[in-house]
């Protein structure tokens, strides 16, 4: 279990920080805007997927993936290029799995929040 936001797993939080000026806070307003992105985005992601679109799915995910990283969202940010890459290499079996990781990823990085009490409207821990 989880005791603080600095100890999610699959983030670099020393990154984190310090692209957030140590701001906790700053960087949660901006993790529930990547979850509220990606949680939009995904079933287009999924879309492209099954209809062996490389050319929207990869261009889908690397956006993700940018988003994931500029988060310090290490562990998201590598599923999201995997599966840039299975669908650029028209792998799309292996693309499907990729993307079934990433929305468990996303599920689980929620569930934690809310474990600490964070709720995902932006509106701040709940003390």
């Amino acid at each position: 279990m989880i005791h603080s936001i600095s100890d999610l797993p699959g983030f670099d939080m020393a990154d984190a920080m310090d692209r957030f000026g140590g701001s906790e806070a700053k960087f949660y307003k901006y993790l529930c805007l990547m979850i509220a992105d990606f949680e939009k985005r995904l079933p287009a992601v999924k879309q492209a997927v099954n209809a062996a679109d490389d050319l929207s799915s990869s261009a889908q995910l690397h956006s993700l993936a940018g988003t994931a990283y500029a988060l310090s969202a290490t562990e998201l940010a590598t599923l999201c290029h995997q599966c840039e890459v299975n669908c650029k290499q028209v792998n799309w079996p292996a693309a499907a799995q990729l993307v079934s990781q990433i929305e468990g990823s996303l599920t689980a990085i929620s569930l934690q929040l809310r474990q600490l009490g964070y709720n995902q409207n932006g509106g701040g821990p709940i003390w």
